[in-house]
């Protein structure tokens, strides 16, 4: 849009939200629950910044459920309407329990964290995403749309990708196990819902805890059905504690360390060595 021959710039920014949600599971949720994903989405940092003396990244956000409740508050006459704090609890376990968010509290309230916001707020990694192809939707939506069709070199693409992750995984942990076909078949599941380096990153938090000893893991086992890389991702991960790191610092014992040391004793009494 133009005004006297200069391109009129919408003010507060954007953020994008893909198609593909129409076939997620939360287009199935109670509006509060889709609502408060979106609120989410809206609220994210599109940088790092300071919020109430906290560091807060790119596509995290630090809120109490009441300001959540209160941001999609909505006005019936004079009547203030809110989402019950019940409503609250329910969406965020639901966006937990689907790996949309990563929630960890903190004095003052709740720090969130979009998982994958990187990849889905980068218009780059959208497809036909050019203005031409944009007004010619917009003109005759039903005349320019296309069938769906099978792109081999797509396939070949994600291949390559599960493959480099799997060798990954070999190089960095060398398990005693491991299972290619099945790791990279699993592998492919996986980036359907999360970005390669979040993988590889789940990797390296995943060695990061394991003790010499430890046993490691067929990575077909790791991204299999159990879902054990998922408490390694980037905001899911807690560093284990280390063993013995809280241990408590042995005390000798003084008397068990006179009587070694050799050195003479009297009796209190007499005053005699004994």
């Amino acid at each position: 849009m133009t005004q006297n021959g200069h391109k009129i710039i919408i003010p507060g920014g954007y953020y994008l939200k893909a198609r593909k949600i129409q076939n997620s599971a939360i287009q199935k949720q109670p509006p509060h629950v889709r609502e408060i994903w979106d609120w989410l989405l809206k609220e994210a940092n599109h940088k790092d910044k300071e919020y109430n003396g906290f560091m807060i990244k790119r596509g995290q956000l630090f809120r109490t459920y009441d300001e959540i409740r209160e941001g999609l508050h909505w006005m019936i006459g004079y009547r203030k309407m809110m989402y019950t704090k019940d409503h609250t609890k329910k969406a965020m376990k639901f966006l937990r329990k689907h790996q949309m968010i990563a929630t960890k509290k903190a004095l003052g309230g709740v720090l969130i964290t979009i998982l994958n916001y990187n990849y889905y707020q980068n218009p780059k990694n959208y497809e036909s995403t050019n203005e031409s192809h944009i007004e010619s939707t917009n003109e005759a939506p039903m005349k320019h749309h296309e069938s769906p069709h099978y792109n081999k070199n797509d396939k070949n693409e994600k291949n390559n990708i599960s493959a480099k992750i799997y060798d990954f995984y070999i190089e960095l942990l060398n398990p005693k196990y491991k299972t290619r076909v099945g790791s990279i078949e699993w592998i492919k599941r996986r980036l359907k819902l999360h970005i390669p380096d979040d993988l590889k990153k789940a990797i390296e938090n995943y060695k990061n805890d394991l003790n010499g000893s430890e046993y490691v893991k067929d990575p077909r086992n790791f991204f299999g059905r159990d879902k054990i890389y998922h408490d390694f991702l980037p905001g899911n991960y807690v560093e284990k504690k280390k063993k013995n790191e809280y241990a408590p610092i042995p005390t000798k014992d003084p008397v068990e360390e006179f009587l070694k040391s050799g050195a003479k004793r009297y009796d209190p009494a007499t005053g005699k060595e004994f």
